[in-house]
């Protein structure tokens, strides 16, 4: 069997997911369109599969259409209409269209752009792989078949820091401070607790513009002595805070596509806090069963949350658990490996695909931006 993953280039969401399917596989290549130079792409993994497009693109060519599955993610639409000119499996990889606003829809660039990726291709063997919950309901709107959308998400490489003890009333927030992020959720959560004299300490990682404006809210609430800013970590020490907390707050909006750092703090053992917005949440979060989701923009549901699991150090060690069993059992780029050669055999033999019953590759639901009532 063979497969191909066209992309701009190969990041570390993507590694684990292609090392298991180059390694079950006969032939694998993730063919990429930029060098790793320049301003635009500063890093990028390099692998014995990578191929670079530019390098050799009649060879390119002859793998995208020789292969037996394609997954198409941030790239041209020339190569899928390359692969769907000969009706071939293919794969389109995608968070959701309308991170900003579902009017986005009303726009004919986006039109166009969604019809070419798309809808052209409604009617062949072109399935969706779904890296946000919401991309199926941006997609009814142009009338693409649900059938076809299947859950995936981001299958970041998790380096798993065991048998550390979690630190009692912890509660962590990593990553960049932009206001589609909406880290002051964290700080008004901060500013409750200790207005209802909650003994905690909240830990935040990262930089970024937002900063100056969060440390003002500190200082204004008066919670130096229970906020702390740690600045930019590594990933192994982002892991090890994962591993020594207890709670961890997840505070995006819909800009955030999925969020990979949720995957890498239910791995970890933490009792999730969740934006409903955030693409991850609705596919990751069974609300109180391995972790709790809050309506976004609701600063009192999350604190109200946060405080159930302080109060409550069985149910957060519960939730904290089966987070752990989600990501090593349901949702990492083993098993999505896995299935994903499963559903290709599948087709080889019967010309469809079956979605599974859960977790990745299952179908994936329309769900509304507001599909959260709790």
């Amino acid at each position: 069997m063979k497969i191909v993953f066209v992309s701009d280039f190969l990041n570390h969401h993507q590694t684990l997911l292609c090392d298991n399917i180059h390694s079950q596989v006969d032939t694998f290549y993730f063919i990429h369109e930029y060098n790793g130079k320049g301003s635009v792409i500063k890093k990028r993994e390099e692998r014995e599969y990578t191929m670079l497009y530019k390098d050799n693109p009649k060879r390119a060519k002859e793998e995208i259409l020789s292969a037996d599955a394609v997954i198409f993610g941030s790239c041209p639409n020339r190569f899928i209409d390359m692969r769907m000119k000969e009706n071939k499996l293919s794969f389109v990889y995608s968070e959701r269209l309308f991170k900003k606003s579902i009017l986005q829809m009303l726009k004919m660039k986006n039109y166009k752009a969604a019809k070419h990726r798309f809808m052209n291709y409604k009617d062949k063997n072109l399935y969706v792989l779904a890296a946000s919950a919401y991309l199926p309901y941006d997609l009814s709107h142009y009338r693409f078949s649900a059938e076809k959308i299947l859950k995936w998400g981001y299958f970041p490489e998790i380096n798993l820091i065991k048998d550390v003890p979690k630190k009692e009333n912890s509660i962590l927030f990593t990553g960049r401070f932009l206001d589609w992020k909406h880290t002051e959720t964290v700080i008004e959560t901060a500013r409750l607790l200790k207005k209802d004299k909650f003994t905690f300490k909240v830990s935040l990682i990262g930089d970024g513009p937002e900063k100056e404006k969060l440390q003002n809210l500190v200082n204004k609430y008066n919670l130096n002595d229970c906020v702390e800013f740690l600045g930019i970590k590594s990933h192994q020490e982002v892991m090890q805070s994962m591993a020594e907390h207890e709670i961890f707050m997840f505070t995006s909006d819909y800009q955030e596509g999925w969020g990979a750092v949720l995957n890498e703090a239910m791995a970890n053992g933490c009792a999730v806090v969740a934006s409903s917005a955030a693409g991850a949440t609705p596919f990751l979060i069974k609300h109180n069963e391995n972790g709790k989701i809050y309506k976004y923009g609701k600063h009192k549901n999350a604190y109200q949350a946060v405080t159930e699991l302080l109060l409550n150090k069985e149910e957060a060690d519960r939730f904290g658990k089966n987070a752990m069993e989600t990501i090593e059992n349901e949702y990492n780029g083993k098993i999505a490996a896995r299935k994903l050669i499963q559903s290709v055999m599948e087709f080889n033999n019967t010309g469809l695909i079956t979605p599974y019953e859960d977790g990745v590759l299952s179908r994936a639901e329309i769900i509304k931006n507001n599909w959260f009532k709790q």
